[in-house]
């Protein structure tokens, strides 16, 4: 019986490591997509921008927005094109708009 065990959990073994670029791969094909997606909410950013109402007492800070959106994409793109994947200092989001 331990020899039935220790052979399934090498084959377990081989099968991870041997699909472990696949995984990365399709880790990285996600990515990619969500900065298509947050590169098209530029148009919309510039939509809203130019349809808000210039009287109006508070309004959306969206410079603060594309700002922290580009960080969001660099971070993403810096992971997606990174040879090594040493830790890294990201500046911080605001996140008031």
């Amino acid at each position: 019986m331990l020899p039935l065990l220790s052979n399934t959990i090498l084959v377990i073994v081989i099968s991870v490591l041997i699909n472990m670029p696949v995984f990365a791969n399709r880790e990285n094909t996600e990515l990619s997509r969500l900065l298509l997606e947050l590169k098209s909410l530029e148009r919309i950013i510039f939509i809203a921008e130019q349809s808000a109402d210039k009287n109006n007492r508070f309004t959306f800070d969206c410079k603060q927005l594309r700002s922290d959106l580009f960080n969001i994409q660099q971070g993403i793109e810096d992971h997606v094109n990174a040879i090594q994947r040493d830790p890294r200092f990201l500046p911080d989001i605001e996140a008031k708009y």
